[in-house]
This record gives structure tokens, C-alpha cells and sequence, in this order.
């Protein structure tokens, strides 16, 4: 790689130390300004996710059956997985 310098003096940097030394005016203030009003919608989203369960009892019960009658050792298991996975690699 060539770099080529077209300046023809030697270049000052001494106040971008002194810039970066200082903290920027109002960087203090920053936690106190990050109040927002949510909107209807998503607060309503955010009370569904809250209700939802940590733990979908009702997935794990078929996963685990699944696992115990070798469900995921066919054939229809693997091209499941592998159509999922071609999904997701294109966007859909």
C-alpha cells in the first residue's frame, strides 16, 4: 500500500489531545435526558412478553418426547432443519 502525504509542513495535533483530554460539554447531563413516553402499542407488546412464560412448558414437553421416540434421528427431521436453515440464509 503507498500513502502519499500532500501536506507540505508538519501537521499540528496538539489540540485534538487537548479536545480528547476535555470531556465534551453536556456529556454529563446525557443519563438525565434519556427520559421518552412509550407509545400504546409498545407498551402493550412489552405487557404480552411479560405475561408469556420464561419457560414454554408445552415446547419442552414435545421436545423432549420427540427426542425419546428418536423423532429427530429420520430422514424428516434432517430435511426439516435443513429447509429451516435454507431460510433463514435467504432472508425468509
Amino acid at each position: 500500500m503507498q500513502v502519499n502525504n500532500n501536506v507540505s509542513g508538519p501537521v499540528r495535533v496538539d489540540h485534538l489531545r487537548r479536545e480528547q483530554a476535555e470531556p465534551e460539554r453536556g456529556a454529563a447531563n446525557v443519563h438525565h435526558a434519556s427520559s421518552h413516553i412509550r407509545s400504546e402499542e409498545l407498551q402493550r407488546l412489552i405487557d404480552g412478553v411479560k405475561e408469556l412464560p420464561e419457560v414454554r412448558n408445552d415446547v419442552l414437553a414435545r421436545v423432549s418426547e420427540r427426542l425419546k421416540t428418536g423423532f429427530y434421528f429420520t430422514p424428516q427431521a434432517a430435511d426439516q432443519v435443513a429447509q429451516a436453515i435454507l431460510r433463514t440464509e435467504n432472508g425468509g
